[in-house]
């Protein structure tokens, strides 16, 4: 409903109403805002915002109201992108700093979270009434001994009894604490447990998430490319998950602690408060100056108390500007040093992959130059972070020698100097100031390093999210960048011959559009056939074949493929992780596939014994076969497998996977350009001999088509790739073609050899007599 000078027009309750909605107090015609405006401008100065009116509400501007609503659900709300649909991978749920927070007491844990919690608040109430105790106890044990003062009348057995009643109160103080301790941990693991499954849930929920996760992310790229992805970003997010939940769970521990140990012990203060001469004595001038009848200044027997709280909220206004300050200079330095270790650090990492380079190109001394500069720019960083701290420790010992030694006396040495307050009661309040003191100042002092700590960390944790949620659809995503129009799906059941469809298939580069650079109308391809893909470097062949298998990013086209069809892309290299072992390197990218899928193990056919029976074989038609030893090792005598296997014996592991999952669908990308020319037709003929349904469509380092041991073409068909045009061919016809196209070339009357057929090797491998012979399995 429009407002015009506050008045309404829907009654009296009504325009009361709206007048407290638009900040204005009761008036019909001259708006009073109800807050001062100097406290409103105060407040927009005070805004974590760079602009002060960035939370201004668009159709009320002026309402200051609305605008510190709209300020508090921006900081809380974090830096989640808006109208981000939810959970659109396994890590959405920490797409905001405030959700990466929050997500383990939101979500499917939070059983185990608030059960946790339930425990941390109460071991935190037994902590907190147990200062209490100590105190008490702690000051008769003391009175105890100044029983014995001359003049009094000392008791052994008081000291005894005293004693025991400490050690007693100290024993429940280290079991509580121990308690509170192994509960922090534990929730600490929970949450990083949890937290870490869930991203690596998100990274590997589809199979290219990792490609398009790092796609685009050059540091030299510009920035304002839409899909521009951080140089790398999974930097630390192990590290930054530990700190992340580690500081949330300590912060919200340290918030429960503080907050029960001041109510316990401000409640002893209170009730054992006395009066204080000076506060009576400035409290009657003060009722003889203001005799209104409506306020007491005198306080009574609450003087102890009221100076107290006096004592400890001024120390703490004083201390806690600087410990704001001195957090976010910890926060500067903590992520300038975190950079420049990741810096140093991965180039470290990736120095002992280059050993081979730097030898041949006798780089060693260059690379010392670069790796002692990056290494004093890490040691400095870390230097000035080491020393923000060390001031800041500086600052917390000041603050521990000043409210434990002189504060805290005040209010107990007030309430003894007045006469009111006892020695053992002096004693008393002066361990209920430490205890309070203590546990303030502890929480002051740490929260705000803390807070800035998690800023960082937990920022770091929601951009890495973000990122996941960026990519999570496939073709949103490259559109940024590009077309991606491309269509797979699967081919008509009735359909038992072919295995994959192609029609009106286009490849283009990235930020064309309308441009394609390879153009394929259309081609089937049999179940069971042998396709080579061939053409000039640089024509698109492997483009063409990544293609096929859904993996390049930009272009259009509907790719059929026949239900249920595993498919199988061998690379030139083997992917390697020094923590494989053989097993693992062979088994690799089987996960998935059901019929080699490892949770199936309990069936007959799937045994431990057959699968190893299956893995050894798989070894030893791959010319392997001297591994088997080792097959359950991460290395060979000392060397990672990365090391100790050879190009070309790289090249068999990638056959013995093939020949251990056996799929339906074989992609070689120059699989076996690394082998001489005798082993790459073994490598073929072996694919042929022990996975003979197997259709394969194969890139080859060989010109013309290659030939089996008899001479034969290895390929009954061609996909020819010349001028950015894509042709299905019968392995004849290319020849011909080819043929026709050298005898063009000839000059002088020289003819040329037959560049679409690759002579046989003079000597003759083995071949198996039946095609249908396989692996056991």
């Amino acid at each position: 409903m429009a407002i015009d000078n506050g008045v309404g027009n829907k009654g009296v309750l009504r325009r009361f109403i709206n007048r407290l909605k638009s900040g204005t107090a009761l008036g019909d015609h001259q708006p009073v805002p109800l807050i001062p405006q100097k406290i409103v401008a105060f407040m927009r100065a005070a805004s974590l915002g760079s602009d002060p009116h960035e939370d201004n509400d668009p159709k009320d501007p002026d309402n200051q109201y609305k605008w510190a609503w709209n300020r508090a659900k921006r900081l809380w709300s974090g830096d989640a992108p808006d109208n981000t649909p939810q959970d659109l991978t396994p890590a959405s749920k920490f797409n905001s700093v405030r959700k990466a927070c929050t997500a383990y007491w939101t979500g499917e844990q939070w059983r185990n979270a608030w059960a946790s919690t339930g425990m941390v608040v109460g071991m935190s109430a037994l902590a907190a009434q147990n200062t209490v105790w100590l105190a008490q106890a702690g000051a008769e044990f003391i009175n105890s001994f100044a029983q014995f003062a001359p003049g009094q009348n000392g008791d052994v057995k008081h000291i005894a009894e005293s004693a025991m009643h400490l050690l007693g109160y100290g024993g429940i103080y280290v079991f509580s604490k121990d308690r509170l301790n192994k509960t922090r941990l534990d929730m600490h693991k929970s949450m990083m447990s949890w937290m870490s499954s869930e991203f690596n849930r998100a990274f590997f929920s589809e199979r290219d998430n990792v490609q398009r996760f790092t796609h685009n992310r050059s540091e030299k790229t510009e920035a304002d490319q839409p899909d521009k992805m951080p140089q790398r970003p999974h930097h630390s997010l192990s590290d930054s998950i530990m700190q992340a939940s580690g500081t949330v769970v300590n912060l919200g521990a340290d918030v429960v602690s503080t907050t029960l140990t001041t109510l316990s012990i401000g409640a002893a203060l209170y009730s054992s408060s006395v009066p204080v001469s000076f506060f009576q004595e400035y409290g009657s001038y003060l009722n003889q100056a203001f005799p209104n009848g409506v306020i007491d200044f005198t306080l009574g027997d609450k003087g102890t108390f009221a100076l107290s709280l006096g004592v400890g909220l001024g120390l703490l206004g004083v201390a806690t500007p600087l410990a704001k300050k001195m957090g976010r200079n910890i926060k500067d330095a903590f992520e300038a040093s975190q950079k420049s270790w990741a810096n140093f650090t991965g180039s470290l990492s990736n120095l002992f992959n280059r050993g081979s380079a730097i030898s041949a190109e006798r780089g060693h001394e260059d690379e010392l130059l670069i790796l002692n500069r990056m290494q004093n720019e890490a040691i400095t960083d870390w230097r000035k972070s080491g020393d923000t701290w060390r001031k800041y420790m500086l600052f917390s010992n000041m603050q521990d020698i000043l409210s434990g030694k002189f504060v805290s006396i005040i209010p107990g040495g007030a309430g003894l100097i007045s006469g009111q307050l006892t020695f053992k009661g002096f004693l008393e309040t002066q361990g209920l100031m430490v205890g309070s003191m203590i546990a303030v100042n502890n929480f002051v002092l740490n929260s705000f390093p803390m807070y800035e700590t998690l800023k960082v960390s937990a920022g770091r944790v929601a951009e890495v999210s973000q990122m996941l949620d960026r990519i999570h659809d496939k073709k949103a995503f490259y559109e940024l960048s590009g077309r991606h129009d491309f269509e797979f799906s699967k081919i008509d059941a009735d359909d038992r011959e072919t295995l994959l469809s192609v029609r009106d298939l286009k490849l283009m580069h990235r930020y064309e559009r309308e441009e394609a650079f390879l153009e394929a109308e259309s081609f089937d391809l049999k179940k069971g056939s042998w396709t080579l893909i061939r053409g000039e470097s640089g024509s698109g062949k492997s483009c063409l074949l990544r293609a096929l298998n859904d993996l390049w990013p930009y272009g259009e086209g509907e790719i059929k493929m026949a239900e249920g069809t595993r498919a199988f892309y061998a690379r030139q290299e083997t992917d390697f992780d020094f923590n494989y072992t053989l097993r693992d390197l062979v088994v690799y990218g089987s996960g998935s596939d059901p019929l080699n899928a490892r949770d199936v193990s309990e069936l007959p056919q799937f045994s431990a014994e057959n699968q190893d029976r299956k893995l050894v074989e798989a070894l030893q038609h791959a010319g392997l076969g001297k591994f088997v030893d080792f097959i359950d090792e991460k290395d060979c005598r000392g060397k990672i497998w990365k090391d100790s296997l050879s190009g070309g014996q790289k090249q068999r592991l990638v056959l013995a996977r093939i020949l251990y999952q056996n799929p339906d669908f074989l992609l070689l990308d120059e699989s076996n350009s690394a082998l001489d020319t005798q082993s790459r037709i073994e490598f073929l003929e072996t694919i042929q001999a022990y996975c003979p349904e197997t259709t394969v469509v194969a890139v080859v380092h060989e010109n013309g088509i290659p030939v089996n041991s008899y001479g034969e073409h290895a390929f009954d068909q061609v996909l020819k790739v010349d001028g950015g045009q894509v042709t299905l061919l019968t392995a004849d016809e290319y020849v011909i073609e080819e043929s026709l196209k050298q005898r063009d070339k000839c000059t002088d009357g020289e003819e040329e050899t037959v560049g679409g057929e690759q002579q046989a090797p003079s000597s003759t491998l083995y071949r198996p007599v039946s095609a249908g012979i396989g692996i056991s399995g």
